[in-house]
């Protein structure tokens, strides 16, 4: 009666029956299926003397135990190790980890054309996807511009990357009507700079913020573009008087002319003409 080992139901031979070979051999056998299944493993044995290797091979050093994959067809040197045959031709060989040897396996048994890809679903389960041209190009673009302007979306160059959106509200839309936003935000205002007499025209897509100093004599007028903004006037030692003609309307505080004083005008542009609010703020 047969006796095997607990954990793969090896046999454990009983030599003085005959024939022992067979149980051996399915031993061997046995071995050979569980250390492909850990390790992924394909090879073509061990390294030997005098024998011809062609590309993909790959072979054990049976010196060190590593897994070496053919990278070149040849015959193998007629004596010595095969540290020295590599060692005297570096290019025959490349190492073949257990997970390089799995995926070179994988890869090879799809047998892929050009464009195809290779997707890897789970370990080394490998499934043959082919590309159209179209995509092709959005991976082999050279930078996001380029493959924005393959999807026919505006290509304008960003200051800086796309953040992620986090939560789980909806997106806030620019043309729908009454969406409820309750989240907030910071504005950093605008620097429109000094002006020492050129004039100022507001463009209200510039942001909600804006401010300048005034260092001479100009004109500040509304633009033609519709929306409401804020824009603080901080005059500076050579202030001077400020026009405000192309305004429809203008209420509040007059302008000064005195170093350091500040105004808050509040600027609003629509259908029935322009509007001036100026608050003095000292």
């Amino acid at each position: 009666m047969s006796e095997f080992t607990t954990y793969l139901n090896l046999f454990l031979p009983n030599f003085n029956n005959s024939p022992w070979h067979d149980e051996v051999n399915y031993n061997f056998r046995a071995i050979d299926a569980a250390l492909n299944s850990l390790t992924g493993i394909v090879a073509d044995g061990v390294w030997q003397n005098s024998t011809a290797y062609t590309i993909g091979q790959k072979l054990f050093d049976e010196v060190d135990g590593s897994l070496w994959r053919c990278a070149v067809d040849h015959t193998s040197r007629a004596s010595g190790v095969m540290s020295l045959d590599r060692a005297a031709h570096p290019t025959y060989w490349e190492t073949s980890s257990a997970s390089q040897s799995a995926v070179l396996d994988a890869i090879a048994a799809l047998s892929p054309v050009n464009g195809d890809f290779v997707m890897f679903t789970s370990g080394s389960v490998a499934t043959r996807v082919n590309s159209t041209s179209a995509g092709r190009s959005m991976l082999t673009a050279s930078n996001a511009l380029v493959q924005k302007s393959l999807l026919g979306l505006s290509t304008v160059a960003t200051s800086g990357a796309f953040s992620d959106l986090s939560g789980t509200g909806s997106v806030l839309m620019k043309n729908v009507q009454d969406q409820t936003f309750t989240g907030g935000l910071s504005i950093i205002p605008l620097n429109l700079g000094t002006t020492t007499g050129s004039n100022i025209v507001l463009d209200m897509g510039d942001g909600p913020l804006q401010y300048y100093t005034n260092n001479g004599a100009h004109a500040f007028a509304p633009g033609s573009d519709t929306g409401m903004i804020i824009v603080d006037i901080t005059n500076g030692a050579s202030a001077g008087a400020i026009s405000l003609n192309n305004w429809t309307r203008v209420i509040g505080d007059s302008f000064s002319t005195t170093n350091g004083h500040k105004f808050r005008c509040f600027c609003s542009v629509s259908q029935a003409g322009s509007l001036l609010i100026i608050q003095a703020m000292q």
